[in-house]
């Protein structure tokens, strides 16, 4: 791979946008899923990966690491149907799996939902401009 995706990097974002995520099972799916990508014209620098305790900090479910705003926005988030994928993503997180999200268009998730599949992956879930499509199941 020519590129690094982007690892662990701590900023607080209200939720994807134009991005499709999903939940690889350990490190070496996320190196072949990555592999993948960049073979697939992926700009894998664009990708974002969260792992390990460290991961679940960043995605901060409770808004508390990154201060009084983001602690609001996800109180809100808790009331809507985000709930439901926060505690999925911060459960597989604190059990060792692997969060991806890469950008690209609702009409290109499909086929990537598809292909990041064959290396385990599941809570697969392309995040529009304030919609939320479900791939797979949790």
């Amino acid at each position: 791979m020519t590129d690094e995706p982007m690892i662990n990097v701590d900023e607080f974002r209200h939720r994807p946008a134009n991005e499709l995520a999903a939940l690889l099972p350990d490190e070496q799916a996320v190196r072949s899923s990555l592999e993948r990508l960049e073979v697939d014209g992926v700009d894998v620098s664009t990708v974002r990966v969260l792992h390990n305790q460290r991961g679940a900090d960043i995605l901060d479910p409770s808004g508390a690491q990154h201060g009084a705003i983001t602690q609001l926005v996800r109180w809100l988030q808790r009331i809507g149907y985000d709930r439901n994928i926060l505690d999925v993503y911060t459960e597989a997180l604190e059990k060792g799996e692997v969060l991806l999200t890469v950008p690209c268009s609702q009409t290109d998730s499909r086929r990537l939902g598809r292909m990041l599949l064959t290396f385990g992956a599941h809570a697969v879930i392309y995040f529009g401009d304030g919609t939320a499509e479900t791939l797979t199941s949790p």
